[in-house]
């Protein structure tokens, strides 16, 4: 019975089984969660819309040192010159025509790391993976059975404890499924959004990713917005501390018409839209509003129309799980929805909000490369060009006279200038600007500063095996050259991680069993609700960041693979070994190459290498035994020897003769118990006969003693010959 009932609250567990629980009491909060635009709720509009646009310009403010920055970062990795806050499109000096070149250290930062980070975040078909913690609640038991010994909850959970595995992964199968096809399939803005997100933030450091649900298209979303279009006072130390957070948006006419016509109306006039206007500018500002006068603001979404200077739309920022209250029911705080994810390349040094990227990092350091190339470049042209530039005078035998032109002469590049200036020898009549053209020391001042720049900023390190080293070794030296950009990867695959949670939130919240069911097809319905409960589903990434980069992850499969393959004993599993360096390489067919062994197979190899080792076993056990009998074999002559040069000296007393004839007897029995053959008994016989010769002579028995053929069998029949009557 108890098996049984846990197999109902199994299938409950797995199809979303909860408790009946009392509902909530509703507030005036709880209400304007359903309510839409609740715009009409703002006592003075137009004060609490000067108040919003007030806290948006104190936030320009804040940021106006860092724009720069991010503005000369952005036109480094475009390659575009910069004088100042200005564009250049040419340069007059020092010559028309001078040098813009530039060195795209910044744009090969940001293609290398991309490269390393979106085939696993962004190409990959297992993006996500998630893990299920706990179990399903166990009734109260009944009044236990006093002959009962275990408890009967204990009894419920051993019994089905393995069930109990079975259902959690096979939700976490399905959540892991489903994410995987929205964030490839159900989303078709998000890879290529996710792919232009790496590949700008190794440039400017920062990028937002906004996770919401589109009641409109059903659908939840995952937008891409640049650091630049996310205005917060930065005086906070992080992102998460900002009350205030603003978006300027552009909507079209079309899109205007529909946010008035649409069913929650936006509070503007379509007679405020002029005709000959495609576009308006608004503002989105997350920010607080205290709307029930209770003296705690709450978080609201305001969208400002800045044509009218009005808030033409408000929505709650915050859900049932944001409401705190205390036991009287007294509201103690609101929480905002977390919606926003900030992605960060490097923490910024002094502790400022934004991330750090090579361009803002570094923008100073590329600006002198840049400026060294052009001078050598320019160096050169002109060097070249003075071969055919200066001045020329005229002719000398015009019969003019001696006359010199007056006033300033521009030297042309690349053109003997004629001057008038008469008399002098022929060659006298040339001049030619010297130039030298560029400089051994700079060129190695600039190579010098580019090494440096590549260290940092390029993180496709090259680092060659050495002749004759152990695999291990190499790398240990691989992983300690890529530590600085795996911290890197690390950082960005953590905020890309709580991306990933915000969405598994959202399907718990706007969930939808039948998509939910058709894209998992397993021919029976499951809960889209109860998977996703955060309370027990962890979303996270299906790769480790903490593995390192592909080629550290094959480097150790490798080693893995080689110790496996050449260890002495079996103690590494050779076929794990081959799987895991097949998953490194990232092979598809991996079922096929390395398929699981049936445990019902027999396998001849091993139980042939089983029987060799039994097999050496036993020959150790009689080896040891063979060794034992031939000591006690070696202390018997000893003694023998010892007994017959006492004999000889008139020492040794009838007793004595008896206790020798005695151990002579218990040495032919030890012979027969270690296994000795016939001949090999008889032989080892002989060789103690000799050292009891004199015992026996003494005795006058040796001429009637008869060496055996073969051993006595103690305690029973005779062995291959008859027993020795000397004995």
């Amino acid at each position: 019975m108890a098996y049984a009932k846990q197999e109902q609250l199994s299938e409950n567990y797995a199809e979303g089984y909860e408790t009946d629980e009392p509902e909530e009491k509703q507030g005036f909060l709880e209400g304007l969660l359903e309510s839409g635009n609740i715009v009409d709720k703002l006592d003075d509009n137009a004060k609490h819309t000067a108040k919003t646009l007030e806290l948006l310009g104190e936030a320009k403010q804040s940021m106006g040192s860092w724009r720069k920055k991010y503005k000369r970062a952005i036109n480094l990795a475009k390659l575009k010159a910069m004088a100042g806050d200005t564009e250049i499109t040419e340069k007059s000096f020092p010559f028309e025509g001078a040098s813009m070149a530039m060195l795209p250290f910044v744009s090969e930062a940001m293609i290398d790391f991309n490269a390393r980070s979106a085939p696993e975040l962004v190409w990959s078909e297992n993006i996500v993976r998630a893990r299920i913690y706990g179990g399903p609640k166990f009734p109260e038991p009944k009044t236990p059975n006093p002959n009962q010994q275990q408890d009967p909850n204990q009894q419920i959970e051993e019994a089905a404890g393995k069930k109990i595995k079975d259902i959690k992964e096979e939700r976490a199968e399905r959540v892991s499924k489903y994410q995987n096809y929205q964030l490839a399939e159900g989303m078709p803005n998000w890879r290529g959004e996710q792919d232009k997100n790496l590949m700008i933030l190794p440039c400017v450091g920062t990028s937002y990713k906004m996770t919401y649900f589109d009641y409109d298209k059903k659908e939840v979303c995952s937008d891409l917005y640049l650091a630049d279009q996310i205005i917060f006072d930065h005086k906070n130390n992080n992102f998460r501390d900002a009350e205030d957070v603003f978006l300027e948006l552009k909507y079209t006419t079309n899109e205007v018409l529909g946010f008035i016509r649409g069913e929650n109306g936006w509070d503007m006039s379509e007679d405020d839209l002029d005709e000959d206007v495609n576009s308006y500018d608004f503002v989105k500002a997350y920010t607080l509003f205290d709307l029930d006068d209770d003296g705690l603001k709450e978080p609201y979404c305001a969208i400002v129309c800045m044509k009218t200077t009005k808030i033409v739309a408000l929505y709650p920022y915050f859900d049932e799980d944001t409401i705190n209250r205390n036991d009287k029911d007294e509201i103690i705080s609101v929480d905002t929805l977390d919606c926003i994810t900030q992605y960060r390349f490097l923490p910024d040094p002094e502790g400022g909000p934004m991330g750090l990227g090579w361009g803002i990092l570094f923008g100073p350091m590329f600006e002198a490369i840049n400026t060294s190339l052009r001078q050598l470049i320019d160096s050169t042209t002109m060097s070249i060009a003075a071969s055919s530039s200066g001045f020329i005078s005229m002719d000398l035998s015009s019969g003019l006279g001696n006359s010199t032109q007056a006033g300033p002469v521009d030297l042309v590049m690349g053109k003997m200038q004629p001057l008038n200036i008469r008399g002098g020898s022929f060659k006298d009549a040339f001049w030619q600007p010297p130039f030298a053209g560029p400089t051994p020391v700079q060129f190695q001042l600039l190579d010098w500063i580019e090494q440096k720049a590549k260290s940092m900023t390029n993180a496709a390190v090259n680092i060659e095996s050495i002749p004759g080293e152990a695999a291990a070794l190499y790398a240990a030296r691989l992983r300690q050259s890529l530590k600085v950009p795996n911290s890197i990867t690390m950082r960005v695959y953590s905020d890309a991680k709580k991306e990933k949670a915000k969405i598994g939130l959202l399907n718990h919240k706007h969930y939808d069993d039948e998509l939910y069911n058709k894209i998992l097809d397993e021919g029976k319905q499951h809960s889209m609700e109860r998977d996703f409960d955060p309370d027990d589903c962890d979303i996270r990434l299906a790769v480790d960041p903490a593995q390192g980069s592909d080629i550290e992850r094959i480097q150790r499969a490798e080693v893995v693979l080689q110790e496996a393959k050449t260890q002495p004993q079996q103690i590494l599993n050779l076929r794990i070994a081959y799987v895991g360096w097949l998953e490194a390489l990232d092979i598809p067919n991996m079922d096929e190459l390395a398929p699981e062994p049936d445990p019902n197979a027999v396998d001849e190899d091993k139980q042939l290498m089983i029987a060799q080792m039994q097999a050496e076993i036993e020959l150790k056990k009689e080896d040891q035994e063979l060794r034992r009998g031939e000591l006690d074999v070696k202390k018997m002559k000893m003694a023998h020897e010892s007994a017959k040069e006492m004999e000889s000296l008139g020492l040794i007393s009838e007793k004595q003769r008896a206790e020798i004839g005695h151990k002579y007897a218990e040495t032919l029995k030890i012979m027969y118990e270690i296994g000795l053959g016939a001949q090999q008994g008889a032989q080892a016989i002989r060789m103690m006969d000799g050292q009891f010769d004199t015992i026996f002579d003494a005795e006058g028995g040796a001429s009637d003693r008869q060496i055996p053929q073969s051993i006595p069998n103690p305690g029973g029949p005779m062995v291959n010959g008859p027993s020795n009557p000397g004995i």
